[in-house]
């Protein structure tokens, strides 16, 4: 044992304990030094450019083959006859019809992101895009995104625009509450670490063509520092409006013939492009320590500003060299050693001279005679992707490292004459060439300039040589590969991308095994292969592809183990071993229950029992952890085992020495640690009440063996899985589980690598087992390529087709709406009428991972019928998660108020959240039917004689006395009607309003220096009417106003007489409760003048004593189309709302004019088939939108307007 540090100290002289601290100071020093100029690999990549590149494989053939991306502007972005113009100097005009265009950016697979089709349709397709290629990248690194949930993981986006948020307010007609995060600029990172749950820093950068490579460079730096653990650098562009390009042909750098030349003589300028790429980077130590794919190194960079010079868009020669020699400082090599430079390349004559110039004074500096570094230009293939340019940049010279070669640049012919080759150590790249390696690693440069001074370049290496792992000789070969999705849709996509590769140019077997179970994402539907190699494996997903349901294909619904049991052995025959794939899937929200059955032997039973329990500690190892155990004969010794009931040494001596009558050759029995059901009586036994002949008569007698059964079948199972040798499958048909599916029984005699083992657990895999791959996938396998997730995309696009022409008509940015033909929202419509009609739209029912069950019971199909208005589908299934149908929080809140009137149960916000299936909101609403009433939670306090007022109200009382003649507390809060009111009725409504309303009849009256609350008794009132027609309009415009009114309501106060009208204020009390707040004006409170309170509603009387007047109330009071069709015991559970609402009758038809922040679903469920619109300063708006705050200012009193009044 080493001497502590403290001891040898003691023995120091002061001079050596003075050294001893300056060599732990300098270890200290060095090691911060390490850690932050550590390289950072690049370990994923993912990306998305023209061409149809759609990974960094495609976008590699792409280079190698010489393919230019660049096409014509599609007809689906803008028209570019409209906009094309020969002259250059055409206002409002482009000289080119070029571009480098994504093909399908109008589709996102929101619903595995969790995302409602609403709110995804007014995220900006940059954050959609990136969500996805997050996702990709991870994959692409072997990193499974649940592993990282919580860590400090930052995102780093380079972005620059949002052209989709400027057409979206061009529109303004799905401008909503989503419109804002949708588009701003920071949700692009922010989106990722949400969707992600990741807790590092989160941010984007806007630098212009070099954001990307500047995000690359302070990602790093985070990591460095140890702000995050790992990061991902980003960068994505769109294009979606003509502006940039008709900016640029003004600025004179926009190719009219769509050829980026790069360094060339006829260089003319760049096109424009758009595309995205995301970079997962992670400290070069942590990545080989976790075995990882590194497909380069980041050495260092460096980031600078021109500062003042030649123009505030001309790139500097000095700021340049600047860059690039601290950059090169930074990683600790001589600028001599680069063999390759990806340039910003910009194809412009000065532009591309000067960034030559810099990088040829240099990196000549330490050269050696006759060597020359070799520039790129990836612009002269995609164009120029402006922000995301430079992560485009980063992983073409990553994988020209990987694969050792250099691609060519495009239209490279005859050099730029502004640039002296013969001078400089450099040339340009016009084929594909090896890179070899030189001296030491291969090292090469990346830059971006961004227009506006911002200058960045990026150092990379070749990944080291770990060396390639050869396929050992001995060992299993019959390995699992397991596959799964979100979907059954997906899923069979992914074992088609698998086909392929696997009929291609697969990776070693045993690769490919391990990184799909090592190294992806687990999915709810899943498939497992045993085979012995990729051929076979090929073979087994070509027939399941063929045919769902192939000879071999074992499906089952997907859950997780539960328990161990031991069966009796029936059909000793394996099966399993002839099956080699099963497909399945995991039902939502909850996990697998397994029973592990432990069966019997006659011969040799202490050894049978220390197999089973060999078997079970195997099984657990792997992940199946039960949650009840049955035993039959030996077999219940070793599910006493299992259960913690005995130990293994006990369980040993009781299967040799069974005691006759004697004691036990055991301990006292333990506490189970599981559900255990004993074969002897077929009941559940808690360990400690079994007696010592328990165990004799276990291995005697199994009496109880079908008593036994039942238990499991009763507490509805899963999967039985049976373990032991010689046990065949116990007959469990007829079993069902929760979710109405039938349970499965597994046989397994074996573990480890054995087949029958793994078979089993693909089978468990396969139906919703969480699997400890690590214990079962071969060690020595490393992580390599293999397809990416399969997206479900929907179109998804909320600017309309019409919106072009708006922003022509209107002067502002021309729009860019891609269109095939199809609804520019879910189930919707195209063109110009699609606004109001895709509102109501009903759409299909999504492919989720669970089946289609329809409504069994009357509240099932009551809850189905609310979710179906809420979401606006077709049909919904009793196991359909509402989140995954696109449900979101506000529509959780409009679906539990449809389903109180509906059921007349107020189902708490909770369950929702936490059982979102119908048949589970079901079983609450039974339990709380069965219930027994608590009675009235909040006790009744006598109304006779005098109340105190609550604190709230006694507080604002003095603070009004202080103001005694100001009605300061007053707040009047007008809603006007266009039409004429029936009085007649709306006098009676109001009468019954206040009947049933005792806040309306409070007054504050003042006992001994300090106020009370006096409840007047009922009595009907008369409406006034002042008629304000004969006014002049002029005069009644301002009489409108109501300070007219109200100063004639207080005049009739003072006369002991009565106001106009009613004047309605919500105020909130609690997040979960919204009341009518009824203050009488306090000047006119203290009289005592109880009808008074029939005449403002302010924000006193109600304070937090009552309930108030609901929404449905009021609105029968001003609709007497309304009044004769509603009876007041209709009103009894028909909640209040945050907002002032108003209801309008013309020819007894009812339009409902609502202030609310989201959507107003409530008013068509509240008034079923006569809400026909909400009109909103005279316009009208579909009557499923939200409405214009400006709604506020419409007035309601009872006044008869003229029928030349106008609406405001």
């Amino acid at each position: 044992m080493a001497e502590p540090v403290s001891q040898r100290l003691e023995r120091m002289s002061p001079l050596q304990r003075a050294v001893f601290a300056l060599k732990e100071t300098q270890a200290r020093l060095d090691a911060i030094e390490r850690r932050q100029s550590e390289p950072i690999a690049i370990v994923g990549m993912a990306c998305r450019f023209p061409g149809g590149v759609h990974d960094p494989e495609s976008f590699w053939r792409l280079m190698c083959d010489g393919v230019e991306a660049i096409r014509e502007i599609p007809s689906d972005r803008w028209d570019a006859d409209a906009y094309f113009d020969p002259d250059p100097a055409a206002p409002g005009k482009m000289n080119t019809r070029w571009g480098g265009f994504l093909e399908r950016i109008d589709e996102f697979d929101n619903h595995f992101f969790g995302i409602s089709d609403q709110e995804a349709a007014r995220i900006d397709p940059q954050q959609r895009m990136l969500l996805e290629l997050a996702w990709e990248s991870l994959e692409d690194a072997g990193l499974p995104p649940r592993s990282l949930r919580g860590t400090r993981t930052g995102v780093f986006v380079g972005i620059s625009a949002s052209d989709y948020a400027v057409l979206m307010c061009v529109d303004g007609r799905q401008t909503d509450g989503y419109a804002a995060a949708g588009t701003s600029l920071c949700l692009a990172a922010n989106r990722i670490s949400f969707a992600f749950d990741w807790h590092g820093p989160s941010m984007a950068i806007d630098t212009a063509c070099s954001s990307s490579v500047v995000a690359v460079h302070l990602a790093c730096q985070h990591i460095r520092h140890g702000e995050c653990e790992m990061a991902l650098a980003c960068g994505a562009n769109l294009l979606l409006s003509p502006a940039g390009m008709v900016n640029l042909t003004k600025a004179g750098i926009s190719s009219p013939d769509g050829k980026v030349r790069s360094f060339d003589a006829a260089a003319a300028g760049y096109v424009r492009s758009e595309g995205a790429g995301v970079l997962v980077l992670k400290p070069l130590s942590a990545a080989l320590k976790n075995k990882d794919r590194i497909r380069a190194v980041i050495l260092a960079g460096a980031v600078n500003q021109n500062g003042t010079s030649n123009g505030q868009t001309a790139p500097s020669r000095a700021a340049q060299e600047r860059v690039l020699r601290e950059a090169y400082a930074r990683a600790k090599v001589s600028p001599g050693q680069i063999q390759f430079v990806e340039t910003q390349g910009t194809a412009t004559r000065l532009g591309d001279a000067i960034e030559a110039m810099a990088l040829g004074t240099v990196l000549r500096e330490g050269r050696e005679p006759g060597s020359r570094c070799v520039l790129g230009a990836v612009k002269t293939n995609l164009g120029h992707l402006e922000a995301a340019a430079g992560v485009a940049g980063m992983i073409k010279t990553a994988l020209a490292l990987e694969h050792r070669q250099i691609p060519p640049n495009l239209h490279f012919h005859t050099p730029n004459p502004d640039i002296p080759f013969d001078q400089l150590p450099l040339r340009v790249a016009r084929a594909v060439e090896p890179w070899p390696r030189a001296a030491g690693p291969r090292l090469a440069g990346v830059s971006a300039f961004g227009f506006g001074g911002s200058n960045a370049h990026v150092v990379l290496q070749e990944a080291p040589d770990c060396g390639a792992a050869a396929e050992p000789a001995h060992g299993p070969r019959r390995l699992l590969l397991p596959l799964s999705a979100r979907t059954e849709k997906a899923l069979r996509d992914l074992a088609a991308a698998y086909l392929a590769l696997l009929r291609g140019n697969p990776p070693a077997w045993r690769d490919l095994c391990y990184t799909a179970a090592c190294r992806r994402e687990h999915h709810d539907c899943r498939l497992a292969v045993l085979a012995d190699s990729a051929e076979q494996a090929a073979e087994l997903l070509a027939e399941y592809l063929e045919d769902p349901s192939p000879a071999g294909l074992h499906e089952s619904a997907a859950k997780r183990p539960s328990s161990i049991a031991p069966c009796p052995a029936q059909s000793p025959e394996a099966t399993a071993s002839a099956l080699r794939l099963a497909a399945g899937r995991r039902p939502y929200g909850r996990d697998v229950k397994i029973a592990v059955v432990l069966g019997d032997s006659a011969a040799g039973r202490p050894e049978f029992v220390k197999r089973q329990a060999e078997l079970v500690a195997w099984w657990r190892s792997v992940g199946v952890i039960p949650e009840i155990v049955l035993g039959w004969g030996a077999g219940e010794l070793a599910a006493a085992c299992a259960a913690g009931i005995v130990t293994l040494d006990e369980a040993l001596r009781l299967a040799a020495e069974p005691p006759e009558g004697g004691p036990a050759p055991i301990a006292a029995p333990r506490e189970a640690s599981l559900p255990f059901v004993s074969s002897v009586d077929g009941k559940l036994h808690r360990g400690k009440d079994l007696p010592a002949s328990h165990w004799r008569r276990a291995l005697q007698s199994h009496d109880g063996w079908t008593a036994a059964l039942a238990v499991l079948r009763e507490r509805k199972i899963d999967v039985c899985l049976q373990l032991g040798p010689g046990q065949g499958e116990l007959d469990v048909s007829g079993w069902i589980n929760p979710e109405g599916q039938s349970v499965r029984a597994i046989a397994a005699s074996s573990c480890g690598a054995d087949p029958d083992a793994l078979w089993a657990v693909g089978r468990l895999y396969a139906v919703g087992a969480d699997i400890r791959w690590e214990h079962v996938a071969p060690a020595d396998g490393r992580c390599v390529r293999l397809p990416t997730y399969p997206w479900q995309r929907q179109r998804l696009w909320a600017v309309h087709r019409d919106a072009l022409a708006h922003a022509r008509q209107t002067g502002g940015p021309a729009a860019a709406v891609p269109a095939r033909g199809r609804q520019d929202q879910p189930g919707g419509r195209s063109g110009p009428e699609a606004a109001e009609g895709d509102r109501q739209a009903v759409r299909r029912r999504p492919d989720l991972i669970v089946p289609y069950v329809a409504p069994r019971t009357k509240v099932e199909s009551e809850i189905a019928e609310a979710w179906m208005g809420v979401l606006r589908l077709d049909r919904v299934g009793i196991h359909d998660n509402f989140f995954e149908l696109g449900g979101d929080s506000l529509q959780v809140t409009i679906l539990l108020n449809r389903l109180r009137e509906r059921l007349g149960v107020a189902i708490p916000l909770r369950e929702v959240y936490e059982t979102p299936t119908i048949a589970r909101l079901a079983e609450c609403v039974a339990a709380a039917e069965k219930a027994p009433s608590d009675g009235d939670p909040i006790p009744r306090v006598p109304r006779e004689g005098v109340l105190l007022p609550s604190l709230t109200q006694e507080a604002l009382w003095f603070l009004d006395q202080l103001e005694r003649e100001r009605p300061t507390y007053t707040i009047y809060s007008p809603i006007r009607i266009r039409g004429r009111l029936d009085v007649s009725l709306a006098e009676r409504a109001l009468n019954e309003i206040a009947r049933r309303h005792e806040v309306l009849r409070t007054t504050f009256p003042e006992v001994d220096g300090r106020p009370v609350a006096k409840i007047a008794p009922p009595q009907p009132r008369p409406l006034p009417v002042v008629d304000l027609t004969p006014l002049p309009e002029d005069e009644r415009r301002a009489a409108l106003a109501l300070q007219d009114v109200i100063d004639h309501g207080r005049r009739n106060v003072e006369e002991r007489s009565y106001l106009p009208g009613l004047y309605y204020q919500y105020g909130r009390i609690e997040d979960a409760y919204a009341e009518l707040c009824a203050q009488i004006d306090p000047s006119y409170a203290r009289r005592e003048y109880p009808e008074v309170s029939f005449a403002v509603i302010g924000n006193l009387a109600a304070g937090m004593m009552g309930l108030a007047p609901d929404a449905r109330e009021r609105a029968v009071v001003t609709c007497p189309a309304l009044a004769r069709q509603t009876t007041w015991a209709e009103l009894a559970h028909v909640p209040a709302l945050d907002n002032l609402i108003s209801v309008r009758h013309e020819e007894n038809r009812a339009t409902t004019l609502v202030n609310l922040v989201g959507p107003a679903f409530y008013w068509q469920a509240t008034f079923p088939g006569r809400v026909e619109e909400i009109v909103v300063d005279g316009r009208p708006y579909p009557a499923l939108g939200a409405v214009d705050a400006r709604g506020r200012e419409i007035s309601w009193a009872a006044v008869r307007m003229g029928p030349q009044e106008s609406h405001r």
